[in-house]
């Protein structure tokens, strides 16, 4: 009955988990990030990477469905075997087929996309993430959701931490330590509200720990929850969560994959992959001048 379901729910790229008690459903679309991690609020351990192996990575999808009008088994491609010799994943890591049935299509169009969402999850979202959390975020993840993770080792910078104080007025967050973060034009700043959402706000300005925002977070704030600080040139990762399991010690261990909101606008229109500037780390130095050499 359960590989019934999943294969009900891959109609609409969906899956089922159970939780709760119960079985539930969840849809991969695109989201926006309802929650934030930094190495405040996980393990020593922090975050562990992993991506997938080039061999294993479909570029050839042919999917096979029954078509609706011709009353037959179809099939359809991507890429189309006249593009195969110009695919840079082909041209790059030999070509690796893969054919799947598509489970309640019928029409060449829903064929095609699934071809397509295919091809471009498995060279696009190659990598997962792992790591451990408390239970005051594990009770609020659920698989499908999307996250954002702000991590100094792949950033280069320290840009998220804890809260130590609020204002009355819910404008004026202060910070454990801004070291580092200088203030520009469209930067934003995300807290988790004592409700445990998560909210964004434009950033005014910076004054020693304290930063400004534009407008009032829309309810409280508790001391010591999690802020993330978002910079045009350095953005936090974002993930879509795979599983949650409880460990010891009220424990979570999550793991996540990437999630690139410009993946579906690509699969629907063909429109190109968006990549978001991560890190700092690759910026390039100057090179050193007015040297001298001593023997």
């Amino acid at each position: 009955a359960f590989k019934l379901l999943n294969k009900v729910a891959a109609v609409f790229r969906g899956a089922v988990y159970y939780s709760e008690g119960k079985i539930k459903l969840t849809c991969d679309k695109p989201a926006d990030p309802v929650y934030l991690f930094n190495r405040s609020n996980v393990t020593a351990e922090g975050f562990s990477y992993e991506g997938t192996d080039v061999k294993t990575r479909s570029n050839c999808v042919i999917v096979r469905f029954f078509n609706n009008i011709s009353q037959q088994i179809d099939y359809v491609q991507h890429p189309l075997a006249s593009s195969l010799s110009t695919d840079p994943f082909v041209k790059n890591y030999g070509l690796t087929k893969r054919q799947v049935d598509a489970f309640g299509c019928t029409s060449a169009g829903q064929a095609s996309r699934l071809a397509r969402f295919i091809y471009y999850a498995e060279n696009f979202l190659t990598e997962t993430c792992s790591f451990v959390t408390a239970s005051d975020a594990g009770v609020m993840l659920t698989p499908g959701m999307v996250i954002s993770i702000s991590d100094p080792v792949r950033s280069g910078t320290r840009l998220a931490g804890r809260i130590t104080a609020v204002s009355a007025n819910r404008t004026q967050i202060t910070v454990d330590s801004i070291t580092g973060i200088n203030y520009a034009s469209g930067d934003k700043l995300s807290v988790i509200l004592g409700n445990g959402t998560m909210e964004t706000k434009d950033v005014d300005g910076i004054s020693g720990n304290v930063v400004t925002v534009s407008s009032a977070f829309s309810s409280a704030i508790n001391i010591n929850s999690v802020w993330l600080y978002e910079k045009t040139t350095v953005e936090p990762t974002t993930w879509r969560v795979l599983s949650i399991q409880q460990g010891e010690n009220l424990e979570y261990a999550v793991t996540a994959i990437t999630y690139n909101s410009s993946l579906y606008n690509t699969i629907e229109g063909g429109t190109d992959v968006e990549a978001k500037d991560i890190t700092q780390l690759d910026e390039k130095v100057d090179a050193p001048s007015t040297l001298t050499v001593n023997e």
